[in-house]
């Protein structure tokens, strides 16, 4: 048994997830399969999605659980390994049930919140982009009391980020509000509200006269 990154020709590109640690140790990011030349049978450990390395002989079995939603399209499973006196004998699966379905969901949240084809997922652990071009209000709210098992909700607009990456030098805005507009703007994509702005300006006076009068 080994916990470790082990590639041949074949698993280079083994499929890695977004929950698996760097267990770099020495500067040796990988482990030729040849180390374990002259061995059964190889269990590893480390790579959360089950691949073989060198056939039967060497495998991940994958984690029992999926830990991220890069293992979404992931089956889960424990691996039965026979041995006997010739060696390996056979390698059975045995499918692990997952305690929820995983969903990956992105879309304007009207969409989000009304499809009917999204209703197979309430129930799921769910991942929610929302891509409208501003910040929807009381976003995480409104996402949870459709998806109550949502794990995260987050607000990506579809455009990206409006920032403009010239090679000329950054001109920054003179005043508190225009900052807080740059910002949102930055942010969402979209422009500031006026009860927004009103709010910012107000909190701001008031730092500054707590300032003055301390």
């Amino acid at each position: 048994m080994a916990h470790a990154f082990v590639v041949s020709g074949a698993a280079v590109d083994a499929v890695r997830s977004d929950s698996e640690r760097d267990i770099r140790v020495g500067g040796v990011e990988s482990v030729a399969s040849s180390v374990f030349d002259g061995v059964d049978y190889v269990a590893l450990g480390h790579l959360h999605g089950s691949q073989r390395v060198d056939g039967e002989r060497i495998r991940y079995s994958g984690s029992p659980l999926r830990y991220s939603f890069s293992e979404v399209h992931q089956a889960k499973q424990v691996l039965i390994v026979d041995l006997d006196a010739g060696g390996l004998s056979a390698v059975r699966s045995l499918p692990l049930e997952q305690p929820r379905p995983m969903a990956s969901i992105e879309g304007l949240l009207h969409d989000v919140l009304s499809s009917s084809q999204l209703g197979a997922h309430v129930d799921s652990w769910v991942q929610v982009t929302v891509t409208d071009s501003a910040r929807p209000p009381d976003l995480q709210a409104r996402v949870r009391e459709r998806f109550p098992n949502a794990l995260v909700i987050r607000h990506v607009p579809a455009s990206g980020p409006l920032v403009e990456r010239g090679t000329g030098s950054t001109q920054v805005p003179a005043q508190p509000s225009e900052v807080a507009e740059a910002f949102v703007h930055y942010v969402t994509g979209g422009d500031i509200t006026p009860e927004e702005l009103a709010v910012f300006e107000a909190a701001y006076e008031h730092v500054l006269a707590e300032g003055r009068s301390a």
